[in-house]
């Protein structure tokens, strides 16, 4: 959450005031994808009106007055966070969720097949306080997400990860993806989605890697397509792509 203050001196103009909050929060919703609160103690009404439709038409920015209605109309995005190993993705797509009210759901993809899975699994649980509702779901991920009810903030941590299950099971992956598609492209709510950039690297020296590396490839591609947001992380940064 990003907070502008628009206090103003007396000998300030309230439109030269108004246009450099306008100004802020068009930099804040654009970089950061952040809801907005602005703070206007001494700027006239008219002005506030102002600002709250120009934030609306952002798509992404809300008032105080907005934030406490839920405008649940504007909550219905999907955001697609990207990134290699250990790059960040999956903390900082735990405080984007938590920025937003809770609860918040968690569906995990991860099954602990060893004692390294146990160890990750546990790290990323740990990080997780009161609030969190967790979900696992590391083949029937279409059905998690159409449990939850409307307007919930949801984390998907990750795409890879179903990916694999299903490979391993020897389900039909487009089948698998086309249903998953279905879903992510009607959001009900603040959904935000992690998976891993993996065709970065060497080409694998398996038959079966290179059809894993293919097959997330195209399902990364598909799901930013329909994404309202994609962040790409890298060494803890996101980069805004969409």
């Amino acid at each position: 959450m990003m907070r502008i203050c628009g206090g103003c001196s007396s000998s300030s103009p309230p439109g030269s005031a108004l246009r450099r909050i306008l100004l802020q929060s068009r930099r804040a919703v654009a970089e950061f994808g952040l809801p907005v609160i602005v703070l206007l103690p001494k700027v006239a009404t008219v002005g506030l009106v102002a600002t709250t439709r120009f934030l609306r038409g952002q798509g992404q920015g809300m008032t105080g007055a907005t934030a406490a209605s839920g405008d649940k109309a504007s909550d219905r995005k999907l955001t697609f966070i990207l990134g290699g190993a250990r790059s960040g993705k999956s903390t900082h797509a735990e405080t984007l969720t938590t920025a937003l009210p809770s609860p918040w759901a968690y569906i995990a993809t991860a099954q602990a097949y060893d004692d390294e899975m146990r160890e990750r699994i546990a790290l990323h649980r740990s990080r997780r306080s009161e609030g969190w509702v967790t979900i696992d779901a590391p083949l029937d991920m279409v059905g998690a997400i159409a449990a939850l009810p409307d307007h919930q903030p949801v984390l998907i941590d990750c795409l890879t990860l179903w990916l694999t299950n299903q490979m391993l099971a020897e389900h039909d992956v487009e089948a698998e993806c086309r249903r998953l598609m279905d879903v992510l492209s009607q959001p009900r709510g603040p959904w935000f989605v992690v998976s891993n950039e993996v065709g970065l690297g060497i080409v694998p020296d398996n038959a079966l890697a290179r059809r894993f590396r293919d097959a997330a490839g195209r399902l990364n591609q598909q799901v930013a397509a329909i994404a309202d947001s994609v962040l790409m992380m890298v060494a803890g940064l996101p980069l805004k792509v969409k």
